[in-house]
């Protein structure tokens, strides 16, 4: 039989676990940019600029980003009207439809984009250290598995 107070225990754990690595990784990631000279308004805006520099032979339009970064439709729209008065990124018309605009990244946001992913890289290292290669498969097996039943959780909830 399943004692589920012990099973509730640890799921306890593993998500605290998982909340407590995740602030310790933003806050260094975010010194390490600071560092790097990256300015601390435009360092929020790092996910956005690592998704178009990953995409670039892509044309990325808005809802991509809303999908990538699971934010809704006016947060996005938000960012970046932000991220083009900054230089970050511009907006392209597409022919034959006036409304859609390719979200393309400009040369400083690829700079930028190149100090972030410096930064994540110094922590990264620091996170494997003592940690075996088979001890990272598993542990990126398991994450994902995490992340599934966490967005298998997000459909259930918005079909609730």
């Amino acid at each position: 039989m399943i004692n589920m107070e012990v099973v509730m225990n640890k799921q306890h754990q593993i998500g605290r676990e998982i909340l407590q690595i995740t602030y310790r990784c933003k806050r260094l990631v975010f010194a390490k940019q600071l560092a790097a000279g990256v300015d601390k308004d435009i360092v929020m805006n790092g996910r956005i600029l690592g998704f178009l520099a990953a995409n670039a032979e892509k044309d990325i339009y808005q809802k991509d980003i809303e999908q990538e970064t699971s934010l809704t439709k006016s947060s996005v729209s938000n960012l970046l009207t932000k991220m083009e008065q900054k230089g970050l990124i511009r907006r392209q018309s597409v022919s034959g439809d006036a409304r859609l605009k390719k979200i393309v990244l400009t040369d400083l946001g690829g700079q930028i984009n190149e100090k972030n992913l410096k930064a994540i890289e110094m922590v990264d290292l620091n996170f494997i250290r003592g940690i075996t290669a088979e001890e990272q498969n598993e542990l990126l097996r398991i994450l994902k598995k995490i992340n599934c039943n966490m967005k298998e959780m997000e459909e259930e909830t918005r079909h609730d």
